[in-house]
């Protein structure tokens, strides 16, 4: 549960973050913005509950690779659906052949994800759990950026990729967190869930 909250406020709080870096990338999207709770909430949700997941069942030399990289594993799991995209505008290819490529982008993170998640963790929860999340980041994002279209695209990748680290690396604190204020209101008698894992 405290990895699903912590997820889910990093989520909300990365909507207006997003809209700087789109304002300071390309153009200011600020009155589109509210929709965006509905999906980076669920989202945040799905990536926190993953990364509780993986901790618990992580191999003792992976545990570190979770709590400080997180966000850098969504990135490289979510890199091949992000040059398959690019490499179909490269060539032209309709946009019809490019929205059966969302297809195969969304098989292809979804493998990434099991790959890695079979390395750093055992038992199929943890694997599956990030498969979810990962695929359901993707959604969220409407899709790899179009990084080839031109500077500004390419700069809007690179931010939010940063931003991406950066919740990635808050994520274990803010798991944290919501763990201690859930024990602390547990044991002042308020019925909170409390399962979380320690976080090195």
């Amino acid at each position: 549960m405290a990895g699903i909250i912590a997820g889910g406020l990093l989520g909300v709080l990365g909507v207006p973050a997003f809209g700087a870096i789109h304002a300071l990338a390309i153009v200011p999207i600020w009155e589109r913005l509210a929709h965006g709770v509905l999906f980076a909430a669920p989202s945040g949700a799905l990536l926190g509950w993953s990364f509780v997941e993986l901790t618990r069942a992580a191999r003792a030399p992976s545990t570190s690779v979770l709590t400080w990289g997180f966000g850098l594993l969504v990135w490289l799991t979510l890199l091949p659906s992000v040059i398959l995209a690019n490499v179909l505008r490269m060539m032209g290819v309709s946009a019809a052949a490019r929205d059966r490529g969302d297809v195969v982008a969304v098989a292809m993170t979804a493998l990434a994800a099991l790959a890695f998640a079979h390395h750093l963790a055992v038992g199929w929860k943890a694997k599956v759990s990030f498969a979810v999340a990962t695929c359901g980041l993707l959604a969220a994002s409407a899709g790899p950026i179009p990084v080839i279209n031109s500077r500004r695209a390419r700069a809007l990748f690179l931010g939010v990729s940063a931003l991406w680290f950066g919740a990635g690396a808050l994520l274990p604190f803010c798991v944290r967190f919501v763990g201690r204020f859930a024990s602390v209101s547990h044991r002042s008698g308020v019925e909170v869930p409390t399962s979380v894992p320690p976080v090195p």
